[in-house]
């Protein structure tokens, strides 16, 4: 087996003997970018909770779901935005919220 490297995508090295083409990096890229925008749509979730599912980080998907999907397909790219758009502008309600039941958890443990 080769030690040697080649640099694929964005700038990521895969060893020789490991069998994956460039091509390859790049449509597991694409394909990934499509199952997280279809997964947002379906539920609306945040991004931090498809990345948990995906198991990737919130920057990957933010990538992903903005810049890569704008290149795939534009039209599925704008309701994306659209739904992080919505979470953006709830984003408070939702921290209140968590708050609330934190203290609340508190308040009963407490007596």
């Amino acid at each position: 087996m080769s030690v040697r490297s080649s640099k694929c995508g964005a700038g990521r090295s895969y060893r020789a003997g490991a069998r994956i083409s460039c091509f390859e990096v790049e449509m597991e890229k694409t394909s990934r970018a499509l199952f997280e925008a279809r997964y947002i749509l379906e539920t609306g979730c945040t991004l931090r909770q498809c990345a948990a599912v995906f198991g990737v980080g919130k920057s990957t998907v933010h990538a992903d779901v903005t810049a890569r999907l704008a290149a795939i397909d534009p039209a599925l790219g704008e309701e994306v935005a659209r739904v992080l758009e919505r979470n953006l502008e709830i984003r408070h309600i939702r921290g209140g919220e968590s708050t609330r039941k934190k203290y609340r958890a508190l308040r009963s443990k407490r007596g």
